[in-house]
């Protein structure tokens, strides 16, 4: 499905395993997302060097912007600037 022109969407991919949310990224670019909304991974502790090692990964592989999502309720992470 080919999103409309002149609509941005932006599709979430949050994954715990970076392999799933990089397919999950390439299907949204190759189906026309703007974007990919990521938040980092949820379920395991995360560490700054994994949190930027994730991302990475999954930026690497897109053409769209990745757009961090910031839920600290969900992933049990703080992020700060």
């Amino acid at each position: 499905m080919q999103y409309p022109r002149g609509n941005a969407v932006a599709v979430g991919l949050t994954d715990t395993c970076p392999a799933d949310s990089i397919d999950l990224a390439r299907h949204a670019q190759a189906n026309g997302a703007a974007g990919a909304l990521c938040a980092v991974p949820y379920y395991f502790p995360n560490t700054r060097d994994g949190i930027v090692g994730y991302l990475e990964q999954i930026n690497a592989v897109l053409e769209i912007d990745l757009v961090l999502y910031d839920n600290p309720v969900s992933t049990k992470t703080v992020l700060a600037v």
